[in-house]
């Protein structure tokens, strides 16, 4: 099992805040350095339909990495996933996520993983904001106007903030829940 220790924090930090899909994914990376937020990229990935499980997950490795390699990314948080009624949706979902863990853990870098309401919350100070205000916020905060080819590139900017927002202490803790209650009430739902 990796030991993160407080010393693995660099400053700057520079977090990769992704939005997993398996028709399009979402990512952000921003710099984080004495409290200021810098963005330094954003964007998609287009993931073909007509593209084999394993072809999709080739080209998102592939562009993770290099995203990675090229900005010497330090954290990586992902959003967790919706669960909704298509357990097929959830599988593959599960895998896009599998493979982000995989990268990070290969890569010793600080992952998390954040409930859509959090990601809102930490942004706009509501857990039921729209996207459009997320993406708004993102925008202010980041003090420069963007555009977005796509929300999951404004969700993905947004859960790298959501991210540069939490405590050093909270990136390093791995709670654990006995119940369906407590593990809904730590991820803020």
């Amino acid at each position: 099992m990796m030991n993160l220790n407080k010393m693995h924090i660099q400053n700057p930090r520079l977090i990769l805040g992704v939005d997993p899909g398996t028709h399009i994914l979402g990512y952000g990376i921003i710099q984080y350095h004495h409290q200021k937020i810098t963005l330094k990229k954003q964007g998609i990935v287009r993931l073909q339909k007509n593209k084999t499980a394993y072809e999709k997950m080739r080209m998102i490795h592939q562009n993770l990495v290099q995203l990675l390699n090229d900005f010497l990314v330090t954290d990586i948080a992902i959003e967790d996933p919706f669960y909704g009624k298509n357990a097929q949706s959830m599988l593959q979902l599960g895998r896009v996520q599998g493979l982000i863990w995989g990268l990070a853990v290969a890569k010793n870098l600080i992952m998390k993983t954040y409930a859509p309401a959090k990601i809102k919350k930490s942004l706009t100070g509501q857990g039921n904001a729209t996207k459009s205000q997320v993406a708004a916020m993102a925008q202010k905060i980041c003090q420069t106007d963007i555009i977005f080819e796509s929300m999951d590139a404004s969700d993905a900017l947004a859960i790298a903030i959501c991210h540069a927002y939490q405590p050093y202490e909270d990136l390093f803790q791995n709670k654990q829940t006995n119940s369906w209650e407590a593990w809904a009430r730590v991820r803020g739902l």
